[in-house]
């Protein structure tokens, strides 16, 4: 009785960690774990976003973000949505959804949450998401303050030359 009881137990032992061996083995084949930060699901791409935010907002937010009269509205999201989606969903850097923006032309984690705002409130409003224009509007930005660096640059680095005659 004493050696059957000994022989279950060790059964049950190596059955329990071969289960959980073959379990984590099968995660590990099927889960992408990019898909994945510090436990959060973040998106491939917009249209995964839109998904993503549907579970994330409950209906009224939802409603509240589609009835803004217009996506010049938005800017009152870029500090709490948008802050919690530029953090979970790693925008600054290193997640996959950072490096689907970098792969667009997009670098600066406030314009890619300022793009999935956007997109989302066209989304939700059966608009044109009109990504490109999007693109294009973050990069002419850049441009011009690459530009205005360029002209500080060129500007005398001291003013001690100005002298106050008075």
């Amino acid at each position: 009785m004493k050696k059957t009881l000994i022989a279950f137990e060790i059964f049950l032992l190596v059955g329990i960690g071969g289960y959980l061996l073959f379990h984590e083995t099968i995660n590990q084949l099927f889960i992408d774990e990019s898909a994945y930060r510090q436990g959060f699901y973040v998106p491939k791409d917009l249209e995964d976003s839109f998904d993503e935010l549907d579970q994330i907002l409950n209906k009224e937010d939802r409603n509240s973000l589609k009835s803004l009269s217009s996506e010049d509205d938005l800017s009152m999201y870029h500090f709490g949505l948008g802050t919690y989606l530029r953090n979970r969903w790693g925008l600054w850097g290193g997640s996959r959804f950072s490096e689907y923006f970098n792969e667009l032309g997009i670098y600066h984690p406030d314009d890619m949450s300022g793009i999935i705002l956007t997109s989302y409130w066209r989304h939700l409003n059966d608009l044109p998401l009109e990504v490109k224009r999007q693109v294009k509007y973050y990069q002419d930005y850049w441009e011009q303050v690459d530009q205005a660096d360029t002209l500080l640059q060129d500007l005398p680095a001291s003013t001690d030359s100005i002298k106050n005659e008075h």
